[in-house]
């Protein structure tokens, strides 16, 4: 690309490169499930639109910290939390805050990193809570996340004990933005989290190496920005073992027909949305993808406590996509966001 820095483009791909490297690493121990030579297609066809000026300035960004390994961190309370304010000093506390804002917007969190609270626009932790006693058993099992954003329902994965967590995301923000918090972790200086998680920057419709190769995958907030949800669907459950469960949340409207609201335009000022289904008609599309078992683990409408603007985030959200009137409306005059999670297992 003309007017790039020629180091710092060079940069960007070891990192990718090494990022890669981890990936094959971690998944490489089911080798009968998995096409390797596809998928290194897949991410070397990535690595040709992964010099672009936003990476750049990411990377800088994600250059500027060189901290030491954190005392301790959790994942297993509402804000994934690494370090703490007495590991570092006020110079790097500072950088480290310089760092985090060129990496913004933060949509999914919160974190704690070194003392430095990162609000994010979703609490996640509000959706987290509501799933997570309705998962099944993971311990050594092997997880796909679809649509990670940066990582933080990975994380919080690892309070069940995952022998692997793959997530998925195509976009480059989230991309750095993940590998900016494994590098907090020192994940590439022995950290055994290397052995656990990875990020690839791939959508859903790259996964065909997969065959057969999750135990469980999770898909939050994805399903109604495809425009067959139920190619979508198949192609998670190729990708799924033969016992092997899905963990599915999107967007809903109320009501007992079997039947999907196809927004003319926009859907709370997003351009991207298309099917939003009742629970039935949810259950439908998953029926024709080869999924049974359905359960209904969770129906929530979003609030604007857990959907707001804050300093890490944009200067909208959920109230600004709301009717000013009627927040039972979005602004097109629609039924307001309402969100269901369910669990489906695999037909065969």
């Amino acid at each position: 690309m003309k007017n790039m820095p020629q180091d710092l483009s060079t940069n960007v791909i070891d990192l990718y490169n090494e990022n890669c490297a981890l990936i094959y690493s971690l998944l490489n121990y089911n080798k009968c499930n998995l096409d390797l030579p596809l998928l290194i297609k897949k991410l070397n066809a990535r690595k040709k639109h992964v010099i672009n000026p936003n990476t750049l300035r990411f990377f800088e960004k994600y250059s500027l910290i060189d901290l030491p390994p954190p005392t301790s961190f959790d994942f297993c309370n509402n804000s994934v939390r690494i370090g703490d304010a007495v590991d570092i000093d006020n110079k790097s506390q500072k950088i480290l805050i310089e760092s985090l804002k060129g990496l913004m917007p933060w949509r999914k969190g919160p974190f704690e990193l070194f003392g430095v609270t990162v609000d994010s626009e979703w609490q996640s932790n509000i959706k987290w809570n509501l799933i997570k006693r309705k998962i099944p058993d993971l311990k050594n099992k092997t997880v796909l996340d679809v649509g990670c954003n940066n990582g933080y329902y990975m994380f919080r994965l690892l309070e069940l004990e995952p022998r692997i967590v793959l997530g998925i995301d195509p976009s480059d923000l989230y991309y750095f933005q993940f590998y900016f918090l494994m590098k907090l972790l020192k994940t590439y200086k022995g950290n055994n989290l290397a052995n656990k998680l990875a990020y690839a920057p791939i959508g859903v419709n790259d996964i065909t190496p997969f065959k057969k190769y999750f135990d469980c995958i999770f898909c939050m907030g994805i399903l109604y920005h495809q425009r067959s949800p139920v190619d979508m669907l198949k192609t998670i459950k190729k990708s799924l073992n033969k016992y092997g469960y899905l963990i599915l949340e999107t967007l809903i409207i109320e009501g007992e027909d079997e039947v999907a609201l196809f927004p003319k335009d926009t859907y709370a000022k997003m351009t991207n949305v298309n099917f939003i289904p009742t629970i039935k008609c949810l259950e439908n599309f998953l029926f024709r993808a080869g999924f049974i078992d359905f359960e209904v683990i969770s129906i929530s409408k979003t609030k604007i406590d857990e959907q707001r603007p804050t300093k890490w985030s944009s200067t909208q959200s959920l109230a600004d996509f709301l009717d000013k009137n009627d927040n039972t409306k979005t602004a097109e005059g629609y039924p307001a966001p309402i969100r269901a999670c369910i669990k489906a297992r695999c037909k065969n």
